[in-house]
């Protein structure tokens, strides 16, 4: 009995991050399927980025979060990139420095109930793609957004 609750404890501290997870994913998809439905995200943008942010923990994590969101919202739409504002950049930045010089430990139960397979410590790699996908959409270059780039960095 006692290993049965403990089970069912277990499983109700992961339910916070599996909701998250699964909108997330729900999201990534929703921008996928249009350029309208970008352009509905993309109104959202700079809320999912001050999110990210400001959890940069679950920001790191390997599987969908918001800043696969904000990926998905501009990946592959030069309009969108071009339309980008200098404060999505320094969003952006900010948390690739918060990312790649050390987390502050914020215990949160979305971070607790991670797996250790759910966290990559160093998850940079979601912030420059993010960076890649609004200096290059299809092969053309934004130079507006490279010059952004270049100075934040």
């Amino acid at each position: 009995v006692m290993r049965r609750k403990m089970k069912l404890t277990s499983s109700l501290q992961d339910l916070p991050y599996q909701i998250v997870k699964s909108c997330c994913k729900f999201l990534c998809a929703f921008a996928r399927i249009s350029v309208e439905n970008q352009w509905v995200l993309f109104s959202h943008l700079d809320l999912l980025l001050q999110h990210a942010e400001k959890h940069p923990d679950l920001a790191s994590c390997s599987e969908y979060s918001l800043l696969d969101i904000a990926i998905s919202t501009i990946r592959g739409n030069q309009e969108l990139a071009l339309s980008l504002e200098e404060t999505h950049f320094e969003h952006v930045v900010a948390l690739l420095v918060a990312m790649t010089t050390g987390i502050p430990k914020k215990t949160t139960s979305l971070v607790i109930s991670m797996s250790a397979s759910e966290w990559a410590p160093n998850g940079g790699e979601k912030c420059l793609e993010w960076l890649y996908n609004a200096v290059w959409v299809e092969d053309t270059r934004v130079l507006e957004n490279a010059y952004i780039v270049v100075r934040l960095l």
